[in-house]
């Protein structure tokens, strides 16, 4: 079903497609016009999700009618508050019906980030063990673990900031698809991450002698293409279903697009330099220096 934009507010005019609602898809019916073509034909204005567009009455199926209604979206009643909100608006309006009453309290909003923090550190307790033993080959596997968690972190960090603007600006809220959208990104990061890794080890086993860095630096060379294609890859599966999919799982592509990118440039970019400042010692060097930042020499005194 296929939602389209009124053309210069002429409802009977269809315009651009506004959204594609998949078949089956039960839609709020905002506002009926039936005066076009002369009464013979019937246009509903319609909401699904987040679009709101206009449909013929040929690409409905059944309805339903409930009476004229809005949505109302307001902070979470107290106990017993709901009743009496019901109780005011029928002495002011009359009788009326809720169509649909939903609510995301304090208590499941703390347990779904609870669950995400603990489906994060499990995640990435798991891929340090597994990384290290991996990679128990080369020297100091347990660094190799760590740059990629580094990495992992990052991209967490887009994907809450990413879905911390859409909460804001789109009514997002923490849920199961989010907890799933994070998980998703974690293993393609670590995926993309332990791929150019793997090309490092290949590296420093046949030229052991060589600088580390020049040993990363080849295997990025040798792993770009690889890495750009599979994210194109991805990406364009991804803007296909957020283009022609529906409302339902938009905010879940958004965040699986926006992590793909995360993490197609912290495996490039950040898991690896952060091993070549490992191994370099250039970590140690950072925090000798940080800490020596505060120390003043003492004044000498003039005979």
């Amino acid at each position: 079903m296929l939602l389209r934009s009124a053309h210069l507010g002429d409802p009977c005019n269809f315009f651009t497609i506004v959204d594609r609602v998949p078949a089956g898809t039960t839609a709020d019916v905002v506002a009926v016009v039936d005066r076009c073509d002369g009464g013979e034909r019937t246009v509903y204005q319609v909401a699904v999700g987040a679009a709101l567009g206009y449909v013929d009455e040929a690409q409905t199926r059944d309805f339903v009618s409930a009476g004229a209604g809005s949505d109302e979206e307001t902070a979470a009643p107290d106990r017993g508050e709901r009743t009496v909100i019901e109780s005011a608006l029928t002495e002011r309006f009359g009788s009326f019906e809720v169509l649909e009453f939903a609510s995301v309290s304090a208590v499941v909003s703390t347990v779904a980030v609870r669950n995400a923090t603990v489906a994060m550190i499990v995640a990435a307790v798991f891929i340090l063990g597994y990384v290290a033993w991996a990679f128990s080959s080369v020297p100091r596997p347990f660094r190799y673990g760590t740059s990629a968690i580094i990495a992992l972190v990052h991209d967490v960090i887009v994907v809450v900031g990413a879905f911390s603007l859409m909460g804001k600006f789109m009514g997002t809220e923490v849920n199961l698809m989010f907890v799933t959208a994070l998980l998703t990104v974690i293993g393609f990061s670590v995926h993309d991450t332990i791929v150019v890794f793997d090309r490092i080890r290949e590296n420093v086993t046949v030229s052991p002698h060589a600088p580390f860095e020049d040993n990363v630096n080849a295997a990025l060379v040798q792993t770009l293409a690889r890495s750009m294609n599979t994210s194109m890859t991805v990406l364009i599966t991804v803007g296909a279903m957020l283009l022609l999919g529906g409302v339902t799982i938009r905010e879940f592509l958004l965040v699986i697009l926006i992590g793909v990118i995360s993490g197609t440039y912290s495996s490039i970019a950040i898991a690896s330099q952060v091993l070549v400042a490992w191994e370099k010692g250039d970590f140690r060097r950072w925090f000798d220096r940080w800490f020596r930042r505060g120390e003043r020499a003492e004044p000498g005194t003039a005979v």
